[in-house]
């Protein structure tokens, strides 16, 4: 018996695979989502989860700094990432300027980008507005993230990704 949990699960891949082949063309082969959390024990989780939820290996590093050594360092790695999720508050790097760095990369600068935290304050906030208008981000889930949403808020940043890079051409 199907359960209507069971449902969404397997449709779920298929919904972010349509939007990736939207974003990136046919025949795309970009199957790795980078997360970025300096929590362990959140990193351990969303990890299992994104995989879980849109059957794509998932990396997940510690800080941004570590995800920009291994993207830079492991050149055939560019080329598979197809998300990047990162928490805003971690050591050396925030990431708002994640986001900013990769946004110069050529290889990545079209890659979408979900921004999550559990601490917005009203500079935050600001920066957050700011950085959807410019498109460095393209979206925002909040922590505690309930599971329910990460499907809807990660397929409207790659829709507003999207309509971003249909905008500029």
């Amino acid at each position: 018996m199907n359960t209507p949990h069971r449902k969404v699960v397997t449709e779920l891949p298929h919904k972010i695979d349509e939007a990736l082949t939207s974003l990136y063309g046919d025949g795309h082969s970009r199957d790795t989502i980078i997360y970025c959390d300096d929590e362990p024990c959140i990193a351990k989780l969303m990890t299992e989860v994104l995989s879980l939820l849109f059957n794509k290996n998932v990396l997940a590093y510690p800080s941004a700094v570590h995800a920009l050594k291994a993207i830079s360092i492991k050149e055939s790695l560019r080329s598979k990432i197809a998300l990047i999720v990162s928490d805003y508050d971690m050591p050396e790097k925030t990431g708002f300027s994640f986001a900013n760095e990769l946004r110069r990369n050529p290889e990545l600068k079209d890659v979408p980008f979900l921004l999550t935290s559990g601490n917005v304050g009203l500079a935050q906030n600001c920066q957050l507005l700011e950085s959807l208008e410019t498109g460095s981000i393209d979206g925002f889930m909040p922590k505690p993230t309930r599971m329910s949403e990460i499907p809807d808020v990660t397929i409207s940043a790659i829709n507003v990704r999207i309509k971003k890079l249909t905008t500029i051409n």
